[in-house]
C-alpha cells in the first residue's frame, strides 16, 4: 500500500506490494481542554479498562468497548446496519496495538434496536450528539468519528448535530468512512440516485475508504462532490481488488484478508493526517430536509422507469480477444444486457438460468451480453475456460459504462426490444427461467416477429 498526494490525496493499494512515503500536515491549535460535564469520575475511572457503558440524557446507556493505546486523540466507531461485528474488533485491536486508541458504541443495543438500515434510520441524532459529547468528556482527548456502510449518515448527522452546539470547538477533528453509503436508498436501473442532504452539509475533514469490488465505488465521484459542496475537506484511499465488507466478509479472499491486515497501519496514518487538519468554525447549513428516506426498491424483474428508455446510453466496448462490438448491432433482437462480476456470487449463480432461457429462446430473435465490470482479459479469458458460457462477455475496463447505465448493484440487467429500447430491469440477480420471466421475455420475442 502507498500514499501519495493527488489533487484530493487519493491513497492507492497495490496488494502485496507496499511503499509507505512521508505526508507533511499543517498544525492547528488544539481545543480547550474537555468538559467532564455528565460523567461521573468512577464512570471515568471504568473506561480505562474494556466494555463499560457510556450514560446518556434520557436515561439511554450505550454499551462502549475500549481499545486502549496511548494516542493522541481517540476513534469513535459506530456500527453498520449489520451491528458490531467481530472484524471490527479485530480492526480496533489492530488499531490500538498501532498506537490509536479506539471506542466502539453498541448503539442497537443502547437504544434496544435490532441492527437493520431500518434500526439505523430511527436512531435520534441529538442523543447520538451526546454519544460524541460523552466521548469528548470522558477521553479527554480530541475524537475522530468513523463508522462503515450505511452507518456514515447517522454518523455525519451526529456530527454536524455536534457541531451546531458547539460552535468553534475543535475537539471532533474529522471523520473516516469505510464504503459509505450515503444514498437514500439504493437506486432501481435507470436512477441516478438521490444523496442524504448529510453529504452536502458536512464540513469537518472526511476520509473515504473505497473498495474498488464494491458497487458504491461507481458513485465515489458523486460522494466527492456532495462532501466538497458542503465544505469537507476529502481524502480518498482506493482499495483495488477489494469488495466491501472486507474486513468482516466470510468469504474473504486472500487479498481482502491482506488489506484488512493492513488496515491499522494505514488508519493510524489517516487519523494523524486528520488530527492537524484545519476545521469550519460552524456547522454547514442543511438543504432539503424534507429528501424521502425511507422508499424501498422494487424487488424482481420490473417495468423499466428511466428517463432513457426510449434513447438508453450508446455500449461500444470490446471482448477479452480485442474485438469490438456495439449493441445497436443487435438491433431487431430482444437482448439481456446483464452487468457482471467473477467475484460477484450472484451474478454467477444466475448465469445457468441465462443459458436456460437462450435454449428457451431458441431460434427465435434472443440475444444475451454480459458486460463485465473492470476484469482484465486474462481473467476473462481464465474464466471462459472453466464456466463455458454460452454468450459473449464484453469488457467494461474502468467501469465507465455501468456508470453511464446507471448501474448500482451487481449484477443489474436490462431486457430492450428488439427496437432497442429498455424495456425491463432488475439490480440484483434472479432465476431467468421461472415463468413469470419466461412470461415477459415471450411478450418481447412476439413483438419482435
Amino acid at each position: 500500500m502507498s500514499f501519495r498526494p493527488v489533487a484530493h490525496l487519493r491513497f492507492a493499494v497495490v496488494a502485496l506490494f507496499f511503499l509507505t512515503c512521508f505526508i507533511s500536515v499543517r498544525a492547528t491549535a488544539a481545543g480547550d481542554p474537555p468538559a467532564k460535564a455528565g460523567v461521573s469520575p468512577e464512570h471515568y475511572a471504568l473506561m480505562q479498562f474494556g466494555s463499560t457503558s457510556l450514560p446518556l440524557p434520557g436515561g439511554i446507556d450505550v454499551p462502549v468497548e475500549r481499545f486502549a493505546a496511548d494516542s493522541r486523540s481517540v476513534v469513535l466507531w459506530l456500527p453498520s446496519e449489520r451491528g458490531v461485528q467481530g472484524g471490527m474488533k479485530r480492526l480496533a485491536q489492530g488499531l490500538a496495538e498501532a498506537g490509536q486508541e479506539v471506542l466502539i458504541a453498541d448503539v442497537f443495543a443502547g437504544w434496544m434496536l435490532p441492527p437493520t438500515d431500518q434500526s439505523l434510520r430511527e436512531l435520534p441524532v441529538p442523543e447520538l450528539a451526546s454519544l460524541i459529547d460523552a466521548v469528548v468528556a470522558v477521553s479527554g482527548k480530541p475524537v475522530l468519528l468513523m463508522s462503515h456502510d450505511r452507518g456514515s449518515g447517522p454518523l455525519l448527522a451526529a456530527l454536524r448535530e455536534w457541531q451546531r452546539l458547539h460552535p468553534r470547538d475543535e475537539r471532533v477533528r474529522g471523520v473516516v468512512l469505510i464504503t459509505p453509503n450515503l444514498f437514500v436508498r439504493t437506486p432501481d436501473p435507470g436512477e441516478s440516485g438521490v444523496l442524504l442532504p448529510i453529504a452536502s452539509a458536512t464540513n469537518r475533514p472526511v476520509a473515504l475508504i473505497q473498495p474498488e469490488l464494491s458497487p458504491t465505488y461507481l458513485r465515489l465521484p458523486a460522494l466527492t462532490e456532495a462532501l466538497q459542496k458542503g465544505g469537507a475537506r476529502v481524502y480518498q484511499m482506493g482499495l483495488p481488488e477489494v469488495r466491501d465488507r472486507f474486513f468482516f466478509r466470510p468469504d474473504a479472499t486472500e487479498v481482502e484478508q491482506a488489506v484488512a491486515g493492513m488496515m491499522p497501519d494505514k488508519l493510524r496514518q489517516l487519523v494523524g493526517l486528520l488530527e492537524h487538519e484545519s476545521l469550519a468554525a460552524e456547522a454547514a447549513p442543511l438543504v432539503d430536509v424534507d429528501a424521502p428516506v425511507s422508499a424501498e426498491r422494487r424487488r424482481g424483474l420490473a417495468p423499466y422507469a428511466g428517463k432513457d428508455a426510449m434513447s438508453p446510453p450508446a455500449l461500444r466496448l470490446r471482448d477479452a480477444e480485442g474485438v469490438e462490438h456495439d449493441l445497436s448491432a443487435l438491433r431487431g433482437k430482444v437482448v439481456l444486457l446483464n452487468f457482471w462480476a467473477s467475484w460477484c456470487p450472484p451474478c454467477l449463480h444466475e448465469m445457468p438460468s441465462m443459458e436456460r432461457l437462450a435454449a428457451h429462446a431458441g431460434e427465435r430473435p434472443f440475444a444475451i451480453v454480459a458486460v463485465n465490470l473492470g476484469e482484465s482479459p486474462e481473467r476473462i479469458r481464465a474464466f471462459i475456460q472453466k464456466v463455458n458460457v454460452g454468450f459473449p462477455i464484453w469488457l467494461d475496463p474502468d467501469k465507465a459504462s455501468a456508470r453511464r447505465w446507471n448501474v448500482f448493484a451487481f449484477p443489474t440487467t436490462y431486457l430492450l426490444d428488439h427496437e432497442g429500447h429498455i424495456r425491463y430491469a432488475v439490480a440484483g440477480g434472479i432465476e431467468w427461467d421461472e415463468p413469470q420471466v419466461l412470461s415477459v421475455v415471450d411478450g418481447l420475442l412476439k413483438e419482435a416477429q
